[in-house]
């Protein structure tokens, strides 16, 4: 999902494609952190002279969309997790298809003890997706 700065050209469509961000000033989460490569790959944003903003949690980056410093991108499980200062500040726009996406394992050792616990960790957390999330 894009989020946006209320009142924003591009939150004036339901629907987005990630070429409509490219020329946008892309706020993104510290390097090292696989959701910001994600991004930048989403975005096709890896040009040396692109301006970009960083910040360390996905919180921070909607409170900055918030203020007006720029658009990022936000995995479904974060549209609507927990309550936010200035909810109203920021629009949320899906993507177009072929809507960008990412594969989130739960992995453990063969002979790690208790496996039924990450079973049931596993089975609980695939009961617990939106309904727009694609349990694998």
């Amino acid at each position: 999902f894009a989020a946006l700065p209320a009142g924003h050209e591009l939150a004036r469509r339901d629907v987005l494609k990630a070429a409509d961000i490219m020329a946008e000033k892309l706020l993104l989460l510290d390097e090292g952190h696989c959701l910001r490569d994600q991004a930048l790959d989403v975005c096709g944003a890896r040009s040396p002279g692109r301006e970009e903003v960083r910040a360390t949690s996905l919180e921070t980056l909607r409170q900055m969309v918030g203020m007006g410093l720029g658009v990022t991108l936000l995995p479904a499980l974060s549209v609507d997790a927990g309550p936010r200062i200035g909810k109203k500040s920021v629009e949320i726009r899906p993507f177009r298809k072929p809507v960008p996406g990412r594969t989130i394992g739960l992995v453990w050792r063969k002979r790690a003890p208790f496996p039924e616990t990450f079973e049931r960790l596993a089975a609980t957390l695939k009961a617990s997706l939106p309904p727009d999330v694609e349990a694998v």
